[in-house]
């Protein structure tokens, strides 16, 4: 009992983490295209590029907090250990959030 709680913190906190790099990865890319792209008319490029990133950014997280619960879900039956995984995985990045957020204000 103990160790598959255990399990399930761990996964939760490594799925979160996973989707901080993922995001923060993105956030990277975002601040630094301006000097990729130095012209200040919007271009065909442009127009595709930013969606592309964030439909890219937006499967990479959601992956990485809802696949292997889909994978309990689907091929294990494990509902309630996989709702539960999701639910700490949002409590976690709840908690990264507020944590990134209390440093910026500093």
């Amino acid at each position: 009992m103990w160790k598959q709680i255990k399990e399930v913190l761990g996964l939760s906190v490594l799925q979160a983490i996973g989707a901080s790099v993922v995001v923060w990865l993105w956030s990277l890319v975002m601040t630094n295209l301006s000097q990729v792209f130095q012209n200040s008319t919007p271009t065909v490029t442009t127009f595709v590029l930013m969606p592309l990133i964030f439909m890219i950014t937006a499967v990479l997280a959601g992956g990485a907090v809802l696949g292997y619960p889909l994978y309990l879900v689907l091929h294990e039956r494990k509902w309630g250990t996989a709702i539960t995984l999701v639910a700490l995985s949002l409590i976690w990045l709840g908690l990264i959030a507020a944590i990134i957020t209390l440093l910026a204000i500093r």
